[in-house]
Formats: C-alpha cells, structure tokens, sequence
C-alpha cells in the first residue's frame, strides 16, 4: 500500500510497572520491558495543539499501530533508537479501523493519542 505510516514505523517496547513490598511496610516501583512493537508516532504540530502547549498543556502525539497490538489506555511505551517515553492518552480499541473493509486505507491498524512521559524515578 503506497503511502502507509506503517511504512515508518520504528521499533517500541511496552513498560512495564511492578510493585513490591520493602521491608520498610512500603512499596518499591521498578519498569520492566514488555511486548515489543511496530509504532508510527507523529507530532500533532496544528495551530491548536501549539496554543495548548503555550497554554501548558504536553505536546500531543498521535499513534498508529496494527490492531493485533496489546497496548490500552496509561500504558507507556518506549520508543527503541532514543529511549523516548510516552503515555498512551486515548483508548487504542476505540480507534480501529473496521474489519472487511479491503480498499479503506489503514485497514487493520489502531490509532491513538499519546503524551511525552517521564518515568518516574
């Protein structure tokens, strides 16, 4: 398919969140790798989303992935060649494109939105 995103799409990891108890009767937090992945990730870089942003609002990334991709709502992913982090802002189901449709482009990817995240320490 000439023009797809997934074309352009580079490698991601899922991160993963554990927590276990300290013998402090806290918890500690520690990121693991998850599912490995093919993602498209774009910039939204419209007039609106540059107001937002100087209205403090994080930048907004749109996503692409096939559907087959295990990711949900709050998940962070981490994109390989940078180490850039993200968290997934959007329900990733609710952006599919529909089944048996042969000549709608895109056809078996989900779209979703997503923020720039830092894990934190």
């Amino acid at each position: 398919m000439a023009g797809d995103p997934m074309d352009y799409a580079v490698d991601f990891v899922e991160m993963v969140q554990a927590k276990t108890n300290n013998p402090f009767g806290g918890f500690d937090v520690t990121w693991t790798k998850g599912i490995e992945f093919k993602c498209f990730l774009h910039l939204d870089q419209s007039m609106d989303a540059r107001r937002a942003e100087k209205d403090g609002v994080t930048s907004v990334y749109t996503g692409i992935v096939d559907k087959n991709v295990p990711i949900e709502f709050h998940n962070v992913i981490r994109r390989v060649f940078d180490s850039a982090t993200f968290r997934i802002t959007s329900e990733p189901g609710d952006n599919a494109t529909p089944d048996g449709i042969p000549h709608l482009a895109g056809r078996g990817r989900k779209f979703f939105t997503a923020e720039k995240w830092e894990i934190p320490a």
